[in-house]
């Protein structure tokens, strides 16, 4: 999962976390059982130089997590290890998009086509279907008529007609049928630029103007 795909993105290292401590936590335990229950001085001295390389190990470890983590500012962590700003980015996005639904009775609810669930997660609202977010087998095949994407697709579109949430955020290409009705039910919104494509924020038409008279 780490080097198969060549990303090395940071969290991916988190699998590694739970083995590495029993690895480290069952040596440091055998070694130092090894070292009191030895005679030999040529052994004990095999042992004490394990057991300093493995606390050699643990302070550079903590040391790294003090100085590229701990003391980084939060808004600098996404756009330094992250590949650039794009979560400082949608956060901003979610406040001005909650500035301007607080008004309203209810939280209208958001639809995220693409990768940027950090939006649901930023406001506070609710996607309409199980699917906010585009998986990569989605994001491969949503254009090509693949038997696994069809009824995903289907499920999804019901849902959003059932519940018609107020925001719909296209960050990737809308599918024709979203596409379609993006153009019957919601205006793009100014907050965000629409792309030739048809990527950016839609607001449903009945909320549009209270929407964007917010500020």
């Amino acid at each position: 999962m780490i080097i198969m795909p060549g990303l090395y993105w940071q969290h991916y290292y988190m699998l590694l976390a739970p083995p590495s401590a029993l690895i480290v936590g069952y040596s440091a335990g055998q070694l130092i059982a090894s070292f009191k229950q030895s005679a030999n001085k040529s052994l004990k001295l095999k042992y004490s130089i394990g057991l300093i390389a493995i606390c050699i190990s643990l302070f550079a470890t903590a040391l790294i997590q003090t100085r590229d983590y701990l003391m980084v500012p939060a808004e600098q962590l996404t756009t330094k290890y992250k590949g650039g700003g794009q979560w400082v980015t949608l956060r901003l996005l979610s406040e001005e998009i909650l500035a301007r639904t607080s008004q309203f009775a209810e939280k209208p609810g958001l639809e995220v086509w693409g990768w940027q669930s950090p939006l649901l997660f930023y406001t506070g609202m609710d996607a309409p279907d199980r699917y906010f977010f585009i998986d990569p087998l989605m994001k491969a095949y949503f254009q090509k008529g693949h038997r696994l994407i069809g009824p995903r697709l289907d499920e999804l579109m019901q849902s959003i007609r059932e519940k018609r949430p107020g925001l719909i955020f296209c960050g990737d290409i809308p599918f024709a049928e979203l596409q379609k009705y993006l153009q019957s039910e919601y205006l793009p919104s100014s907050l965000t630029p629409i792309t030739p494509t048809g990527q950016g924020l839609f607001v449903r038409k009945d909320l549009y103007a209270a929407f964007h008279s917010a500020r």
